[in-house]
Order: C-alpha cells, then sequence, then structure tokens
C-alpha cells in the first residue's frame, strides 16, 4: 500500500509540474523583436526614423514622442520617461519607457519599455532593455539633438 501512494504521490506531483509549467494551451508565444531610432530632439513632436527593426516590429517605420519627461534624481542620474508611438503601416503600437542616464561619461542611457497599447497583429503586449548612445546619430536641421535607441524584447 505505502508503495501504491508513493508512486501515486509521484504521478500527481509530476502531473501537476507540467501543468504549472506549460501554461495555458491558448498562450501566445513571445516572439524576439528590436528596433533602432534615432531619436531627434524637436521642440514640436514629429516622427524619428525607425533606422533598423527585425522581428514583430520590423513592420515599424518611425517613431513620434507622446510623452517625454525626465527628472534629476541627484547629481549624476537623470531619468528620462515617457511613452511613444511606432508607426506600422496602418496600425500603431504604444510604448512606454523608462532610461537612466548618468552625466559622466554622458555618452549612454540604460532602460527598460514595454507595450502599453497595439493594432499590429502579433503584438499586444511585451517589452524589453533599451540602451541610448548619444554619439552615433546625425543631428537633422531643425533638432536641438539627437540619441540613437535601440530597443530588444520579446511581444506576443
Amino acid at each position: 500500500m505505502k508503495r501504491v501512494a508513493t508512486l501515486l504521490a509521484v504521478i500527481l506531483t509530476s502531473a501537476l509540474t507540467v501543468a504549472a509549467t506549460a501554461g495555458p494551451a491558448e498562450a501566445t508565444p513571445r516572439r524576439t523583436t528590436f528596433f533602432v531610432v534615432d531619436t531627434q530632439f524637436w521642440q514640436e513632436p514629429q516622427p524619428s526614423d525607425i533606422v533598423a527593426a527585425r522581428g514583430p516590429l520590423a513592420a515599424c517605420s518611425s517613431v513620434t514622442d507622446l510623452v517625454n519627461d525626465g527628472r534629476d534624481l541627484g547629481p549624476n542620474l537623470t531619468l528620462f520617461f515617457g511613452a511613444k508611438q511606432l508607426s506600422c503601416g496602418h496600425h500603431t503600437v504604444v510604448i512606454s519607457y523608462k532610461a537612466w542616464f548618468r552625466p559622466d561619461p554622458g555618452t549612454h542611457t540604460f532602460g527598460f519599455w514595454k507595450v502599453e497599447d497595439s493594432t499590429l497583429p502579433g503584438v499586444s503586449r511585451g517589452g524589453g532593455p533599451l540602451v541610448g548612445n548619444n554619439t552615433n546619430c546625425d543631428v537633422l536641421p531643425g533638432s536641438d539633438g539627437c540619441i540613437t535607441d535601440t530597443f530588444v524584447g520579446r511581444v506576443s
């Protein structure tokens, strides 16, 4: 009897482990994606071009800042946060982001982004890390500066 109880416990534990790790059958697998944008610092919101992309967000061609703000968190740290809208043909994806900048050495931002809203098929949630580099972008006429932002992540 003890063997049967042990065997049943092992089978039950195995079944629960498989059920817990498998997830729902209708779950959409997350796909790796990235996009790179030369973010221009315009006085009035206007699109910045996506210069490279792969995966589900490769359908997107430009990014417009919807909300863009920053806060000094001390003498050597600034937090930038906001929302961006990606234009993807007849579809859009809205992402939120938070990024931190240290003025010394002063060339990179680091942060995270996530999908807030989307009409692009296959993209309803997800996100990942972002990195900005202000040394390798071209400032366009009328812009107050620029940064090349790279957004990497997984979406579904």
